[in-house]
C-alpha cells in the first residue's frame, strides 16, 4: 500500500486512513483479475482504480453536501416570495 499516497489523500479529504484502505483492497483485489503483482500493469491499475474509487466515493459526498445547502437556500428564497412549488 503506497503510505504516502493514502496520507495525501487522508489530508485532501480529510479522512482518517483507515477509511481509505478498504479502497485500496478493493482495487488491488480488482487489478488483480487482470494482472499478476509481479507486473507493473498490476500497481499502476490497482492505483487508478483507487483513485476512481475515492474520488468517486468522496466527490459525492462533497455534491450532496453542496445539493443540500444549495436546497436550504432555495427553500428559504421560496418562503420569503411566498412561494411554494
Amino acid at each position: 500500500m503506497p503510505q504516502a499516497y493514502l496520507d495525501e489523500l487522508s489530508k485532501k479529504y480529510n479522512k482518517p486512513v483507515s477509511e481509505l484502505e478498504p479502497y485500496w483492497n478493493e482495487a488491488k483485489k480488482a487489478a488483480g483479475e487482470s494482472y499478476d503483482e509481479k507486473d507493473d500493469k498490476f500497481w499502476a491499475t490497482t492505483t487508478e482504480i483507487f483513485k476512481n474509487k475515492v474520488n468517486k466515493h468522496m466527490g459525492l459526498k462533497e455534491m450532496n453536501k453542496y445539493e443540500n445547502i444549495l436546497n436550504e437556500i432555495l427553500e428559504k428564497k421560496e418562503v420569503q416570495n411566498g412561494k411554494r412549488i
